[in-house]
């Protein structure tokens, strides 16, 4: 709504064509998008580190666990066929 006592001319040319209600309204409403975007990002990066550290330790405790058990399996097997 125009106020009747303000020409056109006088008014910013940025401000001509939108409502002050936008002209408020739209800087917050991006930076609330840009802090829920970027908290969404490092979350999902940070959570991709994480697994990925779990993941690496798993491999290295099955890789030196691993001789073991397989020594251990070997054994029982060669047992079991021979007694068989």
């Amino acid at each position: 709504m125009m106020h009747p006592s303000i020409p056109p001319r006088a008014r910013p040319s940025l401000a001509r064509g939108l409502p002050l209600r936008s002209f408020l309204v739209l800087p917050f409403a991006l930076q609330i998008f840009a802090a829920v975007g970027l908290t969404g990002w490092l979350s999902i990066r940070n959570g991709q580190r994480a697994v990925n550290d779990v993941a690496s330790q798993l491999r290295i405790e099955v890789a030196t666990c691993y001789p073991r058990s397989s020594r251990l399996h070997s054994n029982l097997f060669h047992r079991w066929t021979f007694y068989r």
